[in-house]
């Protein structure tokens, strides 16, 4: 029993590290959006199409498909994998030209090609890091305000009454729930003598933040009577 639940612990572990290695592949916006095989199947699945295509043609040049399964790593890739890509796709087709090519044409052809492919990687890896610093700075700023929000539904809270009033033969209790962290709802309770107690209930027109300010407006007036 002992070494079946061992077996199946280092089963998990196993797999466990392959998601991590494949994780580790991807850009971290889309490794934590999704299964990570996804994008790399369809990355390797675009290499490989052009790759067979440039194998069965040989009388033109299919070096600007490439371009495809390129733009498609850039967007999904790590920036490392994405260039190390360059050089996969420069090399499946230096493989698949012609043999009978001059030399110097086909270095010169294989390099062209790689500055080209360097290049369109590099804008679409500008564009996504651009992507991803507005998503971080959108993120931080709606952190920020939920932050904002939580401190001034405390501050609106203490405008509220703590205690209940004594009043002989009476229970009352009272509360306010916001729906969106602040709300204009207001209650409170003034005791007048030994036996009144004035009970005050407002509701503000609207929700959140303009509701919340006229409702601090109206509480402090209150108590200032």
């Amino acid at each position: 029993m002992s070494t079946t639940t061992q077996s199946l612990a280092q089963s998990k572990q196993g797999d466990s590290g392959k998601r991590t290695l494949l994780r580790s592949l991807l850009r971290k916006d889309v490794a934590l959006s999704g299964p990570a095989w996804l994008p790399l199947a369809l990355v390797l699945g675009a290499v490989s199409a052009v790759a067979y295509a440039d194998h069965h043609v040989v009388s033109v040049s299919l070096v600007y498909l490439y371009i495809l399964p390129l733009a498609v790593g850039a967007i999904f890739l790590r920036k490392r994998v994405s260039y190390s890509l360059i050089v996969i796709c420069v090399l499946f087709h230096d493989y698949y030209s012609p043999r009978g090519m001059n030399p110097g044409l086909r270095l010169f052809h294989n390099v062209s090609a790689m500055l080209c492919f360097a290049f369109v990687v590099y804008v679409i890896q500008r564009y996504m890091e651009q992507r991803e610093a507005l998503a971080k700075t959108v993120q931080q700023q709606r952190d920020d305000l939920l932050k904002d929000v939580e401190l001034a539904a405390e501050v609106q809270r203490l405008f509220l009454p703590s205690d209940k009033p004594a009043v002989a033969g009476l229970e009352i209790a009272g509360m306010m729930h916001a729906a969106r962290g602040v709300s204009g709802d207001y209650y409170d309770y003034f005791p007048i003598d030994g036996h009144t107690t004035q009970i005050v209930v407002a509701d503000v027109a609207g929700k959140g933040v303009p509701a919340a300010l006229l409702m601090s407006a109206t509480a402090a007036a209150m108590r200032m009577k």
